[in-house]
């Protein structure tokens, strides 16, 4: 591995590390109340939630200039030829003296686009801090699933360069560096969380235990499954859910990536054959079954909040995880 290839895997493992630390300082005192060591070393929030918390500071630090803009609705202005003589000479000239300052647009424009920065670069500061203030536990754990997602690694394989044993430095520096990286520490996140739920991790586990996994044939179609939907886009998937009749349970899942086989989840995780699914397809346009077609992973993941079958409800905690929902499916 090369010198930058390894400062970027830093600075991203510390941006996760952020996330508790972020949850911890809102709690305790303001900026000054103590030294990193001891916010590192408190009780904090569980991975879960420090997950949900480090990639919303992550989101964050996106510009606004980014975002959508309102449209905000244009002023009634009143012909010139209804206006008094007086005014409408007043506004000749005000005219004309806008003509002779071009810049005065421009200006404008510079004023916001320099807002919008200064939100971006707080927003940076937050995240650092929060990441500085990580406990070293958990700092090693954000991490592990900030590199899983980037390079599309199981879990349990994931090797990185920080110990538990490393100094307060090795933490701050690596915090510092993966804060500028706000919006991609918020994919690469979500996406090693997905591997992490598809894989069947217990993220409350000592971190130590992570790199202990099956590797049985059952849990390597897990371990593509997870690959498949950290490597791809929700829009990019076919999904068919069925429901059992009269509730709004989900009892069973078929999904698709591309011109990839079909998945299929109930009790047990299978890839059936395109006849399978189309057979099924049959089946609900006949009104034989209550199901509902969607191209998207974010349209089916609300859906699967409540969900029957084993196999079932590991496919959702990590399809929610990877839109951004890492509620727990019932």
């Amino acid at each position: 591995m090369t010198q930058d290839t390894k400062r970027t895997d830093t600075s991203l493992d510390s941006a996760a590390a952020p996330a508790a630390s972020a949850v911890s300082s809102e709690v305790s005192s303001g900026p000054g109340s103590g030294s990193s060591t001891a916010g590192r070393n408190a009780p904090g929030p569980t991975c879960e939630a420090t997950l949900k918390t480090i990639i919303g500071l992550a989101q964050a630090t996106m510009p606004q200039a980014t975002m959508p803009q309102a449209t905000m609705p244009q002023a009634t202005t009143m012909p010139q030829a209804a206006l008094p003589p007086a005014d409408r000479e007043q506004g000749v000239r005000e005219a004309a003296s806008r003509k002779q300052k071009p810049g005065a647009g421009s200006q404008e424009r510079q004023a916001s686009a320099a807002a919008d920065t200064g939100s971006a670069t707080s927003a940076q500061q937050r995240l650092a801090r929060a990441l500085r203030e990580l406990p070293p536990e958990m700092a090693l754990k954000l991490r592990t699933l900030m590199v899983a997602g980037r390079d599309g690694l199981s879990v349990h394989s994931v090797k990185i360069n920080m110990t538990l044993g490393d100094g307060d430095a090795a933490f701050e520096a690596a915090a510092s560096d993966s804060s500028e990286n706000g919006p991609l520490l918020a994919e690469y996140l979500r996406r090693g969380h997905a591997l992490a739920c598809a894989a069947g991790l217990d993220l409350e586990r000592p971190i130590a235990g992570w790199a202990v996994g099956e590797h049985n044939l059952d849990e390597r179609a897990w371990l593509s499954f997870g690959r498949q939907l950290a490597q791809s886009q929700p829009d990019d998937w076919q999904c068919l859910t069925f429901a059992a009749t009269g509730t709004q349970e989900v009892n069973k899942l078929y999904l698709k990536l591309g011109e990839h086989a079909w998945w299929s989840f109930q009790a047990l995780l299978d890839r059936p054959s395109a006849a399978a699914v189309n057979k099924q397809k049959r089946a609900l346009t006949r009104g034989r079954s209550k199901a509902i077609s969607t191209p998207s992973l974010k349209a089916v993941a609300p859906r699967l909040l409540v969900a029957e079958g084993r196999a079932l409800r590991r496919a959702a905690r990590a399809i929610r995880a990877r839109v951004g929902e890492p509620a727990e499916s019932k």
